[in-house]
């Protein structure tokens, strides 16, 4: 007899569930709960299609207006009555950033329930105190956390106290069809910033850098810009000399990633500070080495000089050292990094992570027992 288990999501972590939704619910009897907001980046069309693929059951949550607005409240209502009454074994929960889902979570049993903790540690941009309240509320609340890094769960012990945290990193995911090939280095080093644009993920050093370089005469790297954010306005003005950069500020589709990633050397990621990245993992499914800064989320997952390359955090210097260093290199010595990348991301496919949730599913629904 299989579990059931209820999986509560969002669109904004659509990308993390699909690697591992389609092996789990080959063991378990999967629900998948997305709610989607006003500006959802994956379509309901979207969704159905890949849980028809999979056979998995979905349900699906359209709020009308922003998170916390009271016109939601029959959709949350709706949800957490279907949760009750379906009477699951194990309720995993990746979604609870609004005081409503938050407050219908306390019904159910702590025995029972999971929170996948995407941002243990939030990110220095996010400065609302109601939400700072609700997150530190969400974490106490829960007897079993799965935090995405080491960093993330020492951090969870620290400040909540929290002894049953799971650790389970993001997943590879589907590649997608690559129509291109990856360029040859020697012709010039083709780096990659990829995401939305916020302060903390520091735009602005990985430019100045650049431009120190260009100032430099020193200079044979060039930048992509893709994605989208509320720091572009701020950062923008940073480049002054156009050629070397491309810039394709706005919403990246699905379609267009694959050659995205596969017509540069590295993405670079050069955050002040970060809990787990997306884009990181986005670059093993890849395999495209990375530039980071020397973040304990990214130390984590590159090995410095073998699968990508650290540097000191905000300093523009060491990053702009590091770019030169690294736009020596030969297209041999290239092909090693990325070799050395593609043996160490096989502890990151879907088949593992997806073992790591069953195995987390199953000992918490044992110890529900006990």
């Amino acid at each position: 007899m299989k579990l059931k288990v209820a999986f509560l999501s969002a669109d904004s972590f659509v990308d993390v569930d699909i690697p591992i939704l389609d092996k789990l619910n080959l063991e378990f009897d999967i629900t998948w709960y997305v709610i989607l907001n006003r500006n959802p980046r994956f379509s309901i069309e979207y969704l159905q299609s890949f849980a028809e693929n999979k056979n998995i059951r979905l349900k699906v949550i359209e709020l009308k207006k922003r998170r916390r607005s009271i016109v939601n409240f029959p959709s949350y209502w709706n949800l957490f009555k279907d949760l009750y009454l379906s009477n699951y074994d194990i309720l995993y929960f990746e979604y609870l950033k609004d005081p409503y889902s938050y407050l219908f979570s306390l019904f159910f049993s702590k025995r029972r329930k999971i929170f996948g903790a995407h941002d243990v540690l939030q990110h220095s941009n996010s400065s609302s105190i109601s939400n700072k309240i609700l997150h530190h509320a969400v974490l106490s609340s829960f007897t079993y956390v799965q935090t995405f890094s080491e960093a993330q769960k020492s951090y969870l012990k620290s400040k909540v106290h929290q002894q049953n945290a799971f650790v389970i990193p993001l997943s590879k995911k589907n590649a997608g069809v690559i129509n291109t090939s990856r360029p040859n280095i020697d012709k010039g080093l083709k780096i990659l910033f990829f995401g939305g644009i916020h302060s903390y993920k520091r735009l602005d050093v990985l430019i100045d850098a650049i431009e120190l370089l260009i100032k430099r005469d020193n200079c044979n790297i060039y930048l992509t810009i893709a994605g989208n954010g509320p720091d572009w306005d701020n950062v923008k003005d940073n480049l002054k000399n156009k050629k070397f950069y491309d810039l394709r500020i706005g919403f990246v589709p699905n379609s267009e990633i694959p050659d995205l990633f596969n017509t540069h050397h590295f993405i670079v990621l050069p955050y002040q500070d970060v809990t787990q990245s997306g884009p990181l993992f986005d670059s093993f499914s890849f395999n495209l080495p990375s530039i980071v800064s020397d973040q304990q989320g990214f130390v984590e997952f590159v090995i410095d000089g073998k699968t990508g390359f650290v540097f000191q955090t905000n300093s523009i210097e060491s990053l702009s050292s590091l770019l030169l260093e690294i736009s020596q290199i030969d297209n041999q010595g290239y092909e090693k990094v990325v070799n050395e990348l593609n043996i160490y991301t096989e502890k990151f496919s879907s088949k593992f992570i997806a073992s790591l949730y069953s195995n987390m599913f199953h000992k918490v629904f044992k110890n529900s027992k006990k």
